[in-house]
Parts: C-alpha cells; sequence; structure tokens
C-alpha cells in the first residue's frame, strides 16, 4: 500500500505512473516474467506469483524481500 503523506510530489507521480504501467500489462507478459525467474532459481513456486502478483490481490512481504534478495544476487553475484 503507499502511503502518500511521506511521499514528494514528483515520488507520487511516479509512483501513479508506475502502477498504471502493471494495470497495462497482458497476463502473457507476466507468465513470461514469472517463468524466466522460476527458470534462473529466483523463484520456486511460479503458481504462487502468477496467482498473487496481480492487481487486487497483495503478496506476503517475506516473498517479496526473498524475490528482491535473489534478484539483486542474480544481478550482482
Amino acid at each position: 500500500m503507499l502511503y502518500t503523506g511521506s511521499m514528494s510530489k514528483d515520488n507520487w507521480c511516479r509512483s501513479q505512473e508506475f502502477k498504471k504501467n502493471l494495470e497495462d500489462k497482458p497476463v502473457i507478459e507476466l507468465q513470461k516474467a514469472v517463468a524466466a525467474l522460476h527458470e534462473r532459481g529466483i523463484i520456486y513456486t511460479p503458481e504462487y506469483w502468477l496467482k498473487n502478483a496481480v492487481k487486487g490481490k497483495m503478496l506476503k512481504g517475506e516473498y517479496a524481500a526473498l524475490l528482491t534478495q535473489r534478484t539483486a544476487e542474480f544481478i550482482e553475484p
């Protein structure tokens, strides 16, 4: 959830643009992205991500943290 009171006007605009871009992405792109992350060992449960990484759903914080950590390790080993 975004807390608008703590964001500068510029960051608020960026967050809205980011949100719009996510909404515009078709499901097939999510499927491709999840498959790529799974193939590289960044995520282990693609079904969870396909079910929950969509508009109107929420991810568990610990899963989002692991995704962030593993992605960073993959980018900069």
